[in-house]
């Protein structure tokens, strides 16, 4: 599934998938930092994501919520695993408002001139626990909703379903990207409840004659397909096309669905 995602270039010609992070260079004189450098891999973007916390006492918020802990419905333990590329506690080029977006990993659609190359073998990335990923979801505050990206979702309709359970359960909104259209959608093991528990699903394979780089739509054979009335189409439409952020950590974060070239000077 293409997307929103980054085509970063460097001394490498690296290709980056949707989320990409280089790192910040560090200040010469306090100020400064060195150049850039391309981070590909998730697992040196993310092996250093924080796990669940045994025995913390959470944080008491308004409303009767608590910091660190999700409802009970999003708290429950399962041994079921997902094979993700990485995930991202809070973006806003990924639909309304503030999301946590998970990319997935693996797809066999094969769509030419895709963005995210690197997310399709269904082998690389990493397996990470649901409860573990739901906890990271779960300690996340502030934010409107649940992008599923990749990859592509719908070809792990079990894990996609878990994850979007959750996001309801939190009262976060529910959003998908996916090369399948909905009619696929339907026909597709598990397809029909993942549409069930989305507000939103941005449809269709990438054709790259088609390219079109706006809002959340890849190319212009893509839809919004608006499943509740949460969101209008010009609540979708009005997301950023692109968004760059500089983590704590000093990395940079790129993310969105026209990519950017990056060169480092000669």
């Amino acid at each position: 599934m293409e997307g929103r995602a980054r085509h970063v270039e460097g001394d490498h010609g690296l290709q980056l998938p949707r989320l990409a992070r280089e790192r910040a260079p560090a200040p010469a004189d306090g100020r400064h930092r060195r150049g850039l450098r391309a981070v590909e891999r998730h697992r040196e973007r993310h092996h250093h994501a924080r796990p669940a916390v045994q025995g913390a006492r959470p944080r008491r918020l308004g409303g009767g919520r608590t910091a660190g802990a999700a409802p009970a419905q999003a708290r429950q333990v399962t041994q079921a695993h997902a094979r993700i590329h990485a995930f991202e506690p809070r973006s806003r080029a990924n639909g309304p408002g503030a999301r946590f977006v998970v990319w997935f990993q693996g797809c066999t659609l094969g769509c030419p001139g895709c963005f995210n190359p690197t997310t399709h073998d269904a082998a690389a990335g990493r397996s990470i626990a649901l409860d573990e990923l739901i906890g990271e979801l779960g300690r996340v505050h502030g934010i409107e909703g649940l992008s599923l990206s990749g990859g592509e979702p719908l070809q792990q309709p079990g894990a996609a379903r878990a994850l979007l359970d959750a996001a309801r359960a939190l009262g976060l909104s529910t959003l998908a990207f996916s090369g399948y259209t909905v009619e696929e959608i339907r026909d597709l093991p598990g397809g029909p409840d993942v549409l069930a528990r989305l507000d939103v699903l941005i449809d269709g394979r990438y054709v790259a004659g088609e390219r079109l780089a706006t809002g959340l739509r890849g190319s212009a054979n893509q839809r919004i397909q608006l499943l509740t009335g949460r969101y209008t189409r010009a609540d979708v439409e009005a997301t950023p096309v692109a968004e760059i952020r500089i983590a704590p950590t000093g990395d940079v974060i790129l993310t969105g669905v026209d990519p950017l070239k990056l060169r480092r000077r000669p």
